[in-house]
């Protein structure tokens, strides 16, 4: 049975390729250094199996306009490194490196606010939950739905994810991942399931009415 490690280390060594057509990348001209990088994920330090899920459609990324070539922070820097480092030296120290990384990123999100209202609402904090995105490339903007990208991200990503971690509740963040996800063919999910909204003109309590 596949480990933690080995099921993350799994997805981050996914190429693009694999998710899209060779002749149609998908690739944004902005980032495109990062975004040739598959993000696995995040796992908390305290995640045991029976836990909450969280998941996003797909890492975004702004079309660079201007042609010019994307400058990277340090901290862009530091971050790909530490993904390399897991790929090539998959163990649970480079695992954890990454993990603790992903930790302080993850509130630097936009979306963090959904995600700290939505852990909350659960009564979980983020060293007990799972953050994926259904597809494990950052995008311009989400792709059609009835893609092969689609497919391709729930067979080669989602689901090995999934039935290894085994959570026994998955929060689409938005319907869009939900909708992306299904129509790639993620089924036969046992757990309890719930859609918090991304509608910025509802109430925080609207949009997460459909949580327990």
């Amino acid at each position: 049975m596949n480990t933690v490690v080995e099921v993350f280390h799994q997805s981050s060594k996914l190429e693009r390729e694999q998710i899209w057509a060779p002749s149609k990348p998908y690739i944004p001209s902005i980032r495109t250094e990062f975004s040739l990088l598959s993000w696995p994920g995040y796992v908390g330090r305290d995640w045991n199996s029976g836990g909450t899920i969280l998941i996003g459609a797909n890492g975004n990324s702004t079309e660079n306009k201007t042609g010019a070539e994307e400058e990277y922070s340090e901290r862009d820097r530091c971050h790909m490194d530490l993904i390399n480092r897991f790929r090539k030296g998959p163990n649970r120290d480079t695992l954890m490196s990454l993990m603790e990384f992903e930790k302080r990123d993850i509130q630097t999100w936009s979306l963090w606010a959904t995600l700290l209202k939505t852990i909350e609402r659960l009564d979980e904090d983020l060293d007990r939950v799972c953050i994926l995105n259904v597809i494990p490339f950052s995008t311009v903007s989400s792709p059609p739905l009835n893609t092969h990208c689609w497919s391709n991200s729930v067979r080669l990503h989602l689901i090995p994810l999934i039935s290894v971690l085994q959570p026994s509740r998955i929060v689409w963040i938005g319907k869009s991942a939900q909708k992306g996800a299904y129509s790639g063919g993620f089924r036969n999910f046992d757990g309890e399931q719930f859609v918090v909204s991304r509608q910025r003109n509802l109430t925080w309590d609207q949009r997460l009415q459909n949580l327990p």
